[in-house]
């Protein structure tokens, strides 16, 4: 057997397959069509295949399935052929299945029937597109009128004076069709046509049709004609616009039905760019009305939305945008704020800080702080979670100190709640590091320190693993003294808690102090003699209590290892602390006390802690201790080898000097914290 008879009895075999009475193979021999396409060649897919599919399609009309399956392999196929331009003589398929009651199959041949189009000559539009629309719509069924309305635009482009009278009477016709689905097929399709309708048959036909849609009885046609009307202002000229649409769309904004006013809430900003900015007072008053509307979802659209509408009137340079923010939307907002919803409330504190870009801060104190702080008096639900999402930003924008109270009742609520909530509560993270920035140590150590030592100790593994990253930023803001006393002794008390979780948290600070993840300070050494000679004799004494016998057996005897990607818990917290963390700090030399007041507390208090750790019954502790070990190692050696490269310097240091600055280390390490003596 040749190859043409082995194609040709391919072909007889799956139109067999094809119309079989068994829905099964059907399918299964639908499915094949591009395998049979690539076997028999492109001559005989578009002369033999092609023909048995039309053949066949009429059998098909019970059998949704195979009809999807075909439409679908038909795409793959003329991509085969090697394009649409070569699928013309498929659009009596197309023409037969346009019909089917199945959505999915009327908007895949909706698609195809336009591919082929873009193929098409104009001529070949005007008779062969035009002669299918014809037939198609003059069937009793309304969805083949349905999958016909995608073409309309096309053909309106492209089609002669024949072809766009016919278009803009089916279309208008359909559009004032009693089946609701076709009426509103056609509405879509209306408004897309109108871009291309010249002016006086809008004014003639579409814009009577669109004021019959506003007054219509029928909601449904009433929230049509919002699209219609935006279509429309785009392409009607100004005069027009004002005679025809303005009071309509004013009409619309008050209609009796929730859901036309709904829709005119999430169509306003579209609205607001589509009329001209002289027009601004018409839609500041819908926006208004809205804003206020009796219906809960009328509002929670409006509160999506309604901070992007002030930004807009800036945006399309509204004449005295700020005076009708501050005059008309401003008390629009605060009641917004005070909504009984707490989605409307909540939608709000999403976006209300973007009004940054038009107020300066005098302006957002006046204006903005007032509603922030009354939602933040609010009960703390899910509307107040929201609010401590941008409560970094407020802050920073606003000030500490006109916040400072309300703060402290933030915190208090947060993390007194529920673990459900435990990502806002870990937003605090970035809060307390603000809060370091704009006060004083005694305030600190006295309202805001009790909450960070909550987060050390959170129930969420993320918060206890994240919390340490402030630690380093406390000792360059208030100092190593005071870090001690209110943090870190409670924080090295902690290796004493029953549960092993809360133990780690220890090793979590160390490592963090060792290894800052915000800013390395252990990197750079300053070139200060004094600095360097005290830090040469401290890495001196470090680096013999590393190498007792203790240390040794403990990095070589542990089996134990924990890979661990940090940012796996941060989220977006790290970037957060790193942006408070720009401009002037990245200024600042290497912190000398910073170094000096660290390597004093590895020696006098942290070996001692690591080694009580070393020895913890749990394994898990154990082995989170050896990597803290290796950690401190590492940086020691670290240190050591900057020590070397700054030899000249220590070279001309006398040895008075030298004694008389080690014995200064002497005596810093000689003197024990009362409050630390416990942990020795």
């Amino acid at each position: 057997m040749n190859n043409e008879d082995e194609r040709n009895v391919a072909l007889k075999a799956y139109r067999d397959g094809l119309f079989s009475a068994d829905e099964k193979i059907k399918l299964e021999t639908a499915e094949k069509l591009l395998n049979i396409a690539v076997a028999v060649g492109a001559e005989l897919t578009q002369t033999v295949l092609f023909g048995i599919i039309k053949d066949v399609v009429p059998e098909l009309c019970f059998f949704d399935e195979v009809q999807l399956m075909l439409l679908q392999k038909l795409d793959a196929v003329v991509e085969t052929l090697g394009g649409w331009q070569y699928a013309k003589d498929l659009m009596p398929v197309y023409e037969q299945l346009a019909g089917s009651e199945e959505l999915v199959i009327r908007t895949i041949i909706t698609e195809s029937l336009v591919n082929i189009c873009d193929h098409l000559s104009d001529e070949e539009i005007d008779t062969d597109i035009i002669g299918m629309i014809d037939r198609l719509v003059q069937k009793n069924w309304f969805t083949a009128k349905c999958t016909v309305a995608g073409l309309f635009t096309l053909c309106y482009q492209r089609g002669n004076a024949e072809t766009k009278i016919y278009i803009r009477k089916k279309a208008l016709e359909f559009c004032e069709e009693d089946n609701p689905l076709l009426r509103k097929t056609y509405a879509v399709c209306l408004n897309g046509l109108v871009r291309d309708f010249e002016n006086d048959h809008l004014v003639n036909d579409v814009i009577p049709l669109y004021l019959r849609w506003n007054e219509h009885d029928q909601e449904q046609i009433r929230i049509s004609s919002i699209d219609l009307a935006l279509s429309l202002a785009y392409t009607l000229k100004e005069e027009q616009v004002e005679a025809h649409l303005i009071s309509a769309l004013q009409r619309s904004a008050t209609d009796a039905s929730w859901r036309v006013r709904k829709e005119m809430a999430a169509k306003l900003l579209d609205i607001q760019k589509a009329l001209n900015p002289k027009h601004a007072t018409v839609y500041v008053q819908m926006a208004k009305l809205l804003a206020m509307d009796s219906e809960f979802s009328t509002r929670e659209t409006m509160s999506q939305d309604i901070i992007e509408f002030c930004l807009n009137l800036k945006r399309l340079k509204c004449e005295g945008y700020k005076e009708i923010i501050i005059n008309d939307m401003i008390d629009v907002i605060r009641k917004m704020s005070q909504d009984t919803f707490e989605e409307v409330r909540c939608d709000l504190a999403e976006t209300l800080m973007n009004l940054e870009v038009i107020f300066d801060k005098d302006e957002m104190r006046k204006h903005l702080l007032p509603i922030i702080l009354t939602t933040l008096n609010m009960e703390p639900k899910k509307v107040l979670d929201t609010y401590v999402g941008n409560l970094n930003k407020i802050m920073s924008y606003i000030g500490y100190d006109n916040l400072g109270d309300d703060l402290e009742r933030i915190m208090f609520d947060l993390l007194a709640s529920s673990a459900s909530r435990w990502r806002a509560r870990r937003l605090l993270i970035v809060t307390i590091r603000i809060i370091a920035k704009h006060s004083d140590k005694e305030y600190f150590a006295k309202t805001i320190i009790p909450y960070y030592h909550k987060l050390l100790g959170d129930t969420v593994f993320s918060i206890r693993r994240t919390s340490p990253y402030i630690l380093p930023l406390f000792i360059h803001k208030f100092g190593m003294a005071w870090t001690k006393q209110y943090v870190l002794h409670k924080v090295f008390y902690g290796r004493r808690h029953a549960n092993y979780l809360y133990r780690m948290v220890v090793l979590f600070c160390i490592d963090e102090l060792l290894h800052p993840s915000i800013k390395q300070h252990l990197i750079d050494l300053d070139d200060k003699p004094e600095f360097l000679i005290k830090m040469s004799y401290l890495s001196e004494l470090l680096d013999y209590k590393l190498n007792e016998e203790w240390v040794t057996n403990v990095c070589t005897d542990s089996a134990y290892d924990f890979p661990e990607d940090a940012m796996a818990y941060t989220d977006n917290l790290l970037k957060s602390l790193e942006e408070q963390e720009t401009g002037e700090d990245e200024k600042q030399p290497p912190d000398q006390h910073y170094m000096i007041s660290l390597y004093c507390l590895l020696l006098k208090y942290v070996l001692a802690i690591l080694k009580e750790m070393s020895e913890d019954a749990v394994p898990n502790v154990r082995s989170r201790c050896v990597r803290t070990l290796e950690n401190l190692l590492y940086i020691n050696h670290s240190v050591s080898k900057k020590l070397e490269d700054c030899k000249e310097i220590l070279d001309k240091v006398t040895d008075e000097e030298k004694m008389s600055w080690r014995a200064e280390i002497d005596e810093e390490r000689a003197t024990v914290d009362e409050y630390m003596r416990e942990e020795l």
